[in-house]
């Protein structure tokens, strides 16, 4: 299930949402997830994580566990 929100910023599983305007592109989210929902955008200007695979959360919340910045969040 994904559910967009303030023109995409704020992406949803069935267990995490992410907020990509809080999150400051340090990857470690990405580096806990062992299902691969994690991806990232790494452009000038522009860098952030993103779900990618939303099907794929298994619900293990590593990923909120690991972000001190609140953008990913159990739900």
């Amino acid at each position: 299930m994904i559910n967009n929100k303030r023109r995409g910023r704020i992406v949803k599983t069935n267990f995490i949402e992410f907020d990509a305007s809080k999150c400051e592109a340090c990857w470690k989210c990405i580096s806990s997830c062992q299902s691969c929902v994690i991806g990232k955008i790494d452009i000038f200007f522009h860098k952030h994580a993103r779900i990618i695979k939303s099907d794929a959360c298994k619900g293990c919340l590593k990923c909120t566990k690991v972000c001190a910045y609140g953008a990913l969040v159990r739900i």
